[in-house]
């Protein structure tokens, strides 16, 4: 697994010294935790209720699917079973919370990560992403009181899901990469939806570290996720 990354990530370490950047939105899942066992989890759970054999080949291709449309469409191709996006997308919602609250929040609040970020805003009530509705709640609440403007605020993100919205809110967007699987399409698809890319969070605070404008022990992010 290789994290890439590109030139604009030293701009943006720049830009994130200096407070011309005031707060990071970003998606915890993905960017600084991966949860890909919980999906799995889910995927397993999903074919069992279908009486389909959760074989290690079926999981990694529903995985690659990512879409409840397609997955509908293959299932029914394959093994003759109607699954209705409608009915996946309940059981998601309800198995996949269940997973969650006792894995990762769960993990989460006992190494008191979720401390460490401020504020914290959630998805519960809203619609999912691709839909607009968790980037407009997290925008109103960093700028609230108008400390903060969305011209000094930024979005790193790990899928397509995310960067869409966020740039169809007029925000900059970078992705947290992992290079291996993807195709050089998908690649340069996901290099047209964002604005840089950034190897790991690590990568960007070595940068910063470096820069003579303020010594890394003195930096102060406002990430939110």
């Amino acid at each position: 697994m290789i994290h890439m990354y590109d030139e604009r990530i030293n701009e943006l370490a720049r830009r994130i010294v200096e407070r011309e950047i005031k707060c990071i939105i970003f998606d915890f899942d993905g960017t600084l935790v991966n949860s890909a066992g919980v999906q799995d989890t889910f995927y397993k759970n999903l074919l069992r209720k279908y009486e389909i054999e959760d074989t290690e080949e079926e999981i990694y291709y529903i995985r690659k699917l990512n879409n409840f449309v397609k997955l509908s469409a293959y299932l029914y191709k394959k093994y003759n079973v109607t699954a209705k996006q409608e009915e996946m997308q309940e059981f998601w919602n309800k198995d996949s919370a269940e997973i969650y609250r006792t894995e990762v929040v769960a993990f989460l609040e006992k190494e008191q990560y979720l401390d460490k970020f401020k504020p914290v805003v959630t998805s519960n009530g809203l619609r999912r992403k691709p839909e607009l509705d968790i980037f407009k709640v997290a925008l109103e609440t960093v700028c609230e009181g108008g400390i903060i403007s969305k011209e000094e605020v930024i979005v790193i993100e790990d899928n397509s899901s995310g960067f869409i919205p966020a740039r169809l809110l007029g925000l900059e967007v970078f992705a947290v990469f992992e290079t291996g699987s993807e195709s050089e399409e998908e690649i340069e698809n996901i290099k047209r939806q964002t604005d840089g890319f950034i190897g790991d969070f690590l990568t960007l605070l070595k940068i910063m570290s470096k820069l003579e404008v303020l010594k890394s022990e003195e930096l102060v992010l406002e990430p939110n996720i």
